[in-house]
């Protein structure tokens, strides 16, 4: 179905922004993670949500935080259905751990307490 083809397209995007997050950090960033912006000029990442906010049926907000001297760096990225229930149910979230999560949350976004998954 096209809901589920969001979902499998919108999870891979997730995890190339995750691996580009990570390469980032190890070289042009010198410490830090990349905005959208950034991801996209070193090429990094070429398609998908860095390309448009809105993409497959999803809406995503990505936030970067850069290190303090008592904090590492952060980045979060979460998206939802744009359209709950029609371009998709499950809403998805991922930071720097690397690990995916997501759960049917009624259209409200994903974060780092709920269930990791698989596919």
């Amino acid at each position: 179905s096209l809901r589920s083809e969001n979902e499998r397209l919108s999870i891979a995007s997730l995890r190339v922004i995750h691996s580009a997050q990570m390469t980032y950090m190890a070289t042009f960033g010198a410490g830090q993670y990349g905005t959208p912006a950034q991801l996209y000029n070193t090429t990094l990442v070429t398609s998908g949500f860095i390309l448009s906010y809105i993409w497959r049926g999803y809406t995503a907000s990505f936030t970067v935080t850069p290190s303090t001297p008592t904090e590492p760096p952060h980045f979060t990225v979460s998206i939802v259905p744009t359209q709950y229930g029609r371009t998709g149910v499950r809403s998805f979230f991922i930071d720097e751990t690397g690990v995916l999560r997501g759960a049917d949350k009624n259209g409200l976004p994903a974060g780092p307490t709920d269930p990791p998954v698989n596919n």
